[in-house]
């Protein structure tokens, strides 16, 4: 995967981000006044964890997806559900704990498309003592999902 630090919302590409309270994403991602990025292979926003989150008690965490025309009004277009201590340490794609990873979304019909991008998380039940994100735009999202295998290798002669 390549990443684009001018396309990254938190993290640098080597140390992530540490997450312990509500906030909204490090960096906000200007996509420039006449950026066609629906063209194309569309471009998707990925969150992996560093899967050492901790907390006191049962933490959660929720992610969302922002958008605005002119960098003062957000609307969010897209959340996670609230994401467990234990979900936001287990899931792993590629190696990495995997929070999630959405396609950013085309020209809105009669509406302004939205120029910047932010993300929102929101912490409950928290704070939360330990845990970082590297969150980014990037080609595609980086999703792999591991299946069990559907054969046996018993009783098959040589």
């Amino acid at each position: 995967m390549i990443m684009d630090l001018n396309l990254t919302f938190d993290g640098d590409g080597t140390t992530p981000a540490a997450i312990t309270v509500t906030r909204d994403s490090t960096n906000v991602i200007d996509m420039g006044v006449a950026a066609e990025y629906s063209v194309g292979e569309p471009l998707a926003v990925t969150v992996q964890t560093d899967g050492l989150f901790a907390a006191a008690g049962a933490g959660t965490l929720t992610i969302g997806l922002a958008g605005s025309p002119d960098n003062s009004a957000w609307v969010t277009y897209a959340s996670t559900p609230a994401l467990s201590i234990a979900q936001l340490n287990s899931r792993v794609v590629g190696g990495q704990p995997y929070a999630m990873a959405w396609t950013l979304i085309p020209r809105l019909p009669a509406g302004a498309r939205p120029r910047y991008y932010k993300l929102i998380y929101t912490v409950a039940t928290g704070p939360f003592t330990a845990g970082a994100v590297h969150a980014f735009v990037n080609l595609g999202r980086d999703h792999e999902e591991a299946y069990p295998r559907n054969y046996s290798v018993t009783g098959i002669a040589p």
